[in-house]
């Protein structure tokens, strides 16, 4: 809680769990009043523990009488799914609206992908950093996971250390 109180730019030192979540539900309670949409992502979830996820289910309580004050996005890998699923945390998968799965890339999406990355990167002009035949080969190995062809990728682009000769 005083974590995510924290991410909202909010005082959270020397305040007991109970105050964060009043202090919370006034923040959101005035960017409601302003017209705004609050969002809070959650990204790793799968990393986290039953009893934070469900300290993120009881944020879902704060709200109007006509809506949500606080929309709520848990992001993670298929072990997600599984936590979801458990008895333990039947009431917060009761409160999820809409459940998404993203499949792997294939060869094209993982070379337009590389390509996007390296444009964002500032990559302008000049001759591609990785040709066909190295994006079939980060392809092969990352099996079109993202975050594997950002690490293959990434690790690529290290220059070369020379080797030292021991003394």
């Amino acid at each position: 809680m005083r974590y995510i109180a924290g991410d909202f730019g909010l005082a959270t030192s020397g305040k007991a769990k109970d105050e964060l979540i009043h202090t919370l539900n006034e923040f959101l309670l005035q960017r409601h009043q302003q017209g705004l949409t609050t969002l809070l992502v959650v990204d790793e979830a799968h990393h986290l523990s039953a009893e934070v996820l469900e300290e993120i289910r009881l944020l879902s309580n704060l709200e109007t009488s006509q809506q949500k004050l606080l929309q709520i996005v848990l992001a993670g890998q298929p072990e997600l799914d599984q936590k979801l699923d458990s008895y333990q945390l039947r009431q917060l998968k009761q409160r999820v609206a809409l459940r998404c799965h993203l499949d792997c890339l294939n060869l094209a999406e993982t070379g337009d992908y590389m390509r996007r990355r390296l444009s964002i990167a500032g990559l302008n002009g000049g001759g591609p950093i990785f040709d066909e035949a190295a994006i079939a080969a980060v392809y092969q190995h990352s099996k079109g996971i993202p975050r594997l062809v950002n690490t293959i990728c990434q690790n690529a682009c290290l220059p070369v250390m020379p080797s030292r000769k021991p003394k």
